[in-house]
């Protein structure tokens, strides 16, 4: 009698669970990414999961899938790619970075990397038209260039290192990647296929980008650093670096990066614990101390 209960219980148990969980050809899962202007014309398609196989963009009621080949991938951000009207989805999955060109509705793929690798920024470095993908893979940085199907790499280091800015360092068209490697600092020119070193620090002196702004008012941004007891600014058009001492042997941070006076150039701000802090006019290359 007790088994004969049990097996209609579990034959009434098994049918509301199939009418309340249909086959996973009824029950997609769709999770929502977010809404871009895909096709260029002004309005936005909505972005989804799908059932963590494919991207699905809803444009007007209509809905068009694209499949990822990888199980293990994310949306890593979005951006013109290719020149064309309508943005592109970056999707990181797995080894490779798969871009989505809706308008057009083709994907392109690209080999990145069989390990840790992270998608880092999007931005016009070859000063063509469309943006390149910046990925740190290892001891490498790559670029990929959606608009001529290709990747370039740079060595960097195998020890600790990360990109401290991307920006328009040396007055020429394309923006510039500004990378901490070590002691050294790391300019790369994508539209050239160059780097120019700049040694920072000795190893036992600590430093970090603090920020890559237009400092000095002339085109071109400085890479502003922390080192040591030491502001130092890399002006990379002419080469140069300039230092102001903060303290002798004492703790001070970067609080602020931004334009003061209204002059064309930002100022640096300082922090310094237990004391006044400092500003550094760059542009007429001098410091004075701000009150608390």
């Amino acid at each position: 009698m007790k088994k004969t209960v049990f097996f209609s219980s579990m034959l009434a148990c098994t049918f509301f669970f199939f009418n309340l969980f249909p086959s996973s050809g009824y029950a997609a899962v769709r999770n929502y990414l977010g809404s871009w202007d895909l096709n260029g014309n002004g309005k936005l398609e909505q972005v989804f999961n799908y059932n963590g196989t494919a991207i699905e963009v809803v444009s007007q009621g209509q809905s068009t899938k694209f499949p990822i080949s990888n199980p293990v991938w994310h949306l890593a951000t979005v951006a013109n790619t290719n020149d064309t009207q309508g943005a592109e989805l970056i999707v990181k999955a797995g080894d490779h970075l798969q871009i989505i060109h809706y308008k057009d509705r083709y994907s392109t793929e690209y080999q990145v990397f069989n390990g840790m690798w992270e998608v880092v920024s999007t931005s016009n470095t070859d000063h063509r038209g469309g943006d390149e993908v910046i990925v740190t893979a290892g001891a490498n940085l790559k670029v990929i260039n959606d608009s001529l199907r290709n990747t370039h790499e740079y060595y960097i280091t195998n020890g600790v290192w990360y990109v401290g800015g991307i920006e328009d360092t040396n007055q020429q068209p394309g923006s510039e990647i500004v990378v901490k490697a070590g002691n050294d600092l790391k300019i790369i020119y994508d539209g050239i296929k160059r780097i120019k070193t700049y040694s920072i620090s000795t190893s036992a002196q600590y430093w970090k980008i603090a920020g890559v702004v237009d400092t000095d008012g002339k085109p071109g941004a400085e890479v502003i650093m922390s080192v040591g007891d030491h502001l130092m600014i890399v002006r990379d058009k002419s080469g140069v670096k300039k230092t102001y001492q903060i303290t002798k042997n004492g703790v001070w941070s970067v609080r602020q990066i931004t334009d003061v006076d209204g002059i064309t150039g930002a100022e640096v701000l300082i922090d310094i614990p237990n004391s006044n802090g400092k500003i550094v006019i760059d542009r007429t290359e001098t410091m004075k101390n701000l009150k608390k």
